[in-house]
């Protein structure tokens, strides 16, 4: 595996040290929304946000921000896939008739 495809694990720890991101979808998730569309929405305005400062640099970053969001809803999915897959799995619906 090279660098790049290395960087996705990277994501969810980036995004734990970003404050802004944590203090604000944790309000949305204590209001009851899903932990993927809190993140989303917190971070597509911060991005909407950078963005419309008009700098490059920071639509440089409005962009980064936007990586980032993809890669982390990404890893949300997967590890939502994987818990799907071992709650419906054959193994564990027979282990769970027998008791």
């Amino acid at each position: 595996m090279g660098a790049k495809e290395g960087d996705i694990f990277d994501a969810p720890a980036d995004a734990r040290k970003d404050q802004m991101l944590v203090t604000k979808s944790s309000a949305l998730i204590r209001e009851q929304k899903s932990t993927p569309v809190a993140f989303h929405e917190v971070s597509e305005r911060y991005a909407a946000a950078l963005a419309a400062c008009g700098r490059r640099l920071s639509r440089e970053r409005a962009e980064d921000m936007r990586d980032l969001t993809s890669r982390v809803l990404d890893q949300f999915a997967r590890c939502a896939r994987m818990n799907l897959t071992s709650a419906t799995s054959p193994s564990r619906a027979s282990s769970s008739a027998a008791n």
